[in-house]
């Protein structure tokens, strides 16, 4: 297995979408991480945010 550590989007980088309200950037993709996983940011306006939810396949995280 090659470890790039290059796949992180620096400060400010990374393609950007608004989602339901929110602005979700893309920090590394699961194409650059050979499927293991895929980190984005998501700026999320107070009072809103996803609902509570269950994965059933994947895992997630979040940091606030």
């Amino acid at each position: 297995m090659t470890i790039n550590h290059g796949i992180l989007s620096q400060p400010g980088e990374g393609d950007s979408y608004s989602v339901a309200g929110d602005v979700t950037t893309l920090k590394a993709t699961s194409e650059q991480t050979d499927g293991k996983y895929a980190l984005f940011e998501v700026i999320v306006a107070p009072q809103l945010g996803p609902p509570p939810h269950i994965h059933s396949r994947e895992a997630e995280g979040s940091f606030c």
